[in-house]
């Protein structure tokens, strides 16, 4: 069996922006080129020069400590004093703040309607904080997440995107199925293959889930692997299940059915796809 060829990549258009913080100077850096400022209004005016932002990165110097108070407030202040949105396409967080409020400031301040993709790193998320997000139109928006630190939330607050990646403490066999069937059901919302990928801290159960109106279901060395069909009839929907991690991914029937080994297929597809630089739209060719 002959497989994955990537056909097309389609990057979007516009500067690389990254925003680093040490001892409270903030650092801009577009394309490679550096530029320091104090205050952060002054950032804020450098980025409106820019049509559409492809991946804007704010991170800080300290991975092990929170943000201090003071630096956050200024530029709390400097986002609120600011009228205008970031258009940006991907924003890439790795700060830690106070009940993570820079981050959510931060993130209503983007366009919501050009923002697409957003990665989430360092960050611990309080737990009622992700109910606050999903009512932003920026959260209901986004096509692509990623959330490295555990997610207090299920999986219901992320099933509206077409690829998503989280850590959550656990899932129960009654989740995991409740997972299946709404992602199977879903529809394309744009011309690339839904997606998902969730570890957990603790460990389910797969051997002895309960799942019914599959077409392939196959057990080996602990991972269990289902197929069905999805509300599309060229393309059946594929669920990957570990004890620590669930996968799944929508394909087009003919490759699933013509494959020779389905886990083989489905870590060869997923490590093609992880390969591809964040923050692009691929077309996949299978041949």
């Amino acid at each position: 069996m002959r497989m994955g060829i990537i056909l097309d990549k389609i990057i979007h258009n516009g500067p690389i922006v990254s925003i680093f913080i040490q001892n409270s100077t903030v650092t801009l850096t577009v394309n490679g080129i550096e530029e320091v400022e104090q205050e952060f209004e002054a950032i804020l005016q450098r980025l409106r020069q820019f049509e559409v932002i492809r991946e804007l990165v704010f991170e800080c110097d300290d991975p092990l400590r929170q943000l201090a108070d003071s630096i956050t407030n200024d530029i709390i202040d400097s986002l609120q004093n600011e009228g205008s949105r970031i258009s940006a396409a991907r924003f890439v967080y790795r700060c830690s703040t106070k009940n993570a409020v820079l981050f959510m400031y931060l993130l209503k301040k983007f366009n919501p309607e050009v923002l697409k993709s957003l990665k989430v790193e360092k960050e611990k998320f309080p737990g009622v904080f992700i109910c606050h997000l999903q009512d932003l139109e920026h959260w209901k928006n986004l096509e692509d997440l990623e959330i490295v630190p555990v997610v207090p939330a299920n999986e219901d607050y992320f099933l509206a995107m077409d690829d998503f990646k989280v850590t959550l403490s656990s899932a129960s066999n009654y989740e995991i199925t409740s997972l299946k069937e709404k992602f199977h059901n879903k529809q394309l919302r744009r011309d690339v293959f839904l997606r998902f990928d969730i570890c957990t801290i603790r460990s389910s159960n797969v051997d002895n889930l309960v799942i019914e109106n599959v077409l392939m279901d196959i057990k080996q060395n602990g991972i269990r692997m289902i197929t069905c069909t999805t509300l599309v009839p060229e393309n059946l929907a594929v669920f990957r299940f570990e004890p620590n991690r669930i996968q799944g991914k929508y394909f087009p029937r003919n490759v699933v059915e013509d494959a020779d080994d389905l886990s083989i297929f489905f870590d060869y597809i997923l490590f093609f796809v992880n390969l591809l630089s964040d923050g692009c739209i691929c077309l996949i060719l299978i041949v």
